[in-house]
């Protein structure tokens, strides 16, 4: 292997000779032990340490040579990255065995350690705890649990509320907590993502929305809705029936009956739930435009062939709500100029206009 005192415009200069063999060609440094730099046919430089682990030599990558670019690493910064490596080699290993092992722990595997640790047989509502964590696993389940980031929270608090309320999204955020509370204990390089103002009902003894929409505004949804489709329809049945926005997205045929009464799927100990809705002249002929673009069971069927019931299936049911209410905020604001921010759970609250 070809040895040479390394020097900044020496590494510069070199070049991959054309027509060479070898794929890459290795340069150990005379002056930095375990130091070496690869040049491979694309006149790439990069910087590794050589080092002995568990009875062979491996090599570990440092940075690479790139003259006046942001992420350069010079001669002696390639030579005292090698030394400091070296010298602190047990513990470098050591402590990145100890983040990969934590990295490698899902979601779901945290959740379970706790649950079993903290919950299960342990407080009263154990099982209702364990039911609102298992209810993530279909979307967290998989995700290491150290990469959850203050915006997933914050993504999955927004959903939460929008499809179930707000309450519960605070009592999520309260189990998310604890949870990660723990899991930091027993973790030295671990922070809980969590933070103050992540609440979504700021003072607990106030369970009143703050938004309601006015007579106008209503007005204005109504209008917008008709040039919105499948997404228009099923916002002005959650007007109309003020039932949950799942509960109406998932609305199949058969849970209508012919005389126009709706039997809503109910969860065990949900509250909040009509269970018999005996829906309204206005929602029967939603009901009616819906049977002309009947695709599967659902009233209001998803747009395209989706990952929500596997690729080639059949249609699911509508589940765009991030981009059905950008463009129904759209609409609005060229019928009504300025509404405030409001989000589909707050027709919950709303009463049908004229």
């Amino acid at each position: 292997m070809p040895t040479r005192l390394f020097k900044e415009l020496s590494v510069m200069k070199l070049r991959h000779k054309a027509g060479e063999a070898d794929t890459q060609v290795t340069y150990y440094d005379a002056k930095q032990k375990g130091l070496i730099l690869r040049l491979n046919q694309k006149g790439t430089k990069s910087w590794r340490v050589l080092y002995w682990h568990d009875g062979r030599t491996r090599s570990e990558a440092l940075g690479h040579f790139k003259p006046g670019l942001p992420d350069h690493m010079s001669v002696k910064q390639a030579r005292d990255a090698a030394a400091n490596f070296r010298a602190n080699k047990s513990s470098i290993l050591s402590d990145r065995a100890k983040q990969a092992l934590a990295n490698r722990d899902s979601f779901e595997i945290v959740a379970e350690r706790y649950l079993k640790r903290f919950v299960d047989g342990k407080r009263r509502s154990a099982g209702q705890i364990r039911k609102l964590i298992e209810k993530l696993y279909p979307a967290w389940g998989k995700k290491p649990f150290e990469t959850i980031k203050r915006s997933d929270i914050s993504d999955l608090l927004d959903d939460i509320e929008e499809n179930r309320g707000a309450r519960t999204a605070d009592v999520t955020l309260a189990v998310l907590r604890r949870m990660m509370a723990k899991h930091a204990i027993a973790h030295d390089d671990y922070a809980s993502p969590i933070c103050e103002g992540m609440s979504r009902i700021e003072n607990p003894s106030e369970r009143a929305r703050d938004r309601i929409l006015n007579d106008d505004e209503i007005r204005a949804v109504f209008k917008a809705c008709n040039e919105l489709g499948v997404f228009g329809s099923l916002t002005k049945m959650l007007l109309l029936t003020a039932q949950r926005r799942a509960k109406v997205a998932t609305m199949k045929w058969s849970d209508v009956s012919d005389d126009g009464i709706w039997t809503i799927a109910t969860e065990d100990r949900e509250k909040g739930n009509a269970e018999r809705l005996k829906l309204p002249k206005r929602a029967l002929a939603i009901l009616d435009a819906q049977k002309k673009l009947r695709l599967n069971e659902y009233v209001f069927p998803a747009g395209r062939i989706g990952r929500r019931n596997g690729p080639g299936k059949h249609f699911g049911s509508f589940s765009a709500f991030g981009q059905g209410k950008r463009e129904l905020d759209k609409a609005m604001a060229a019928i009504l100029p300025g509404v405030p921010t409001w989000v589909l759970h707050d027709l919950f609250a709303a009463q049908p206009g004229p």
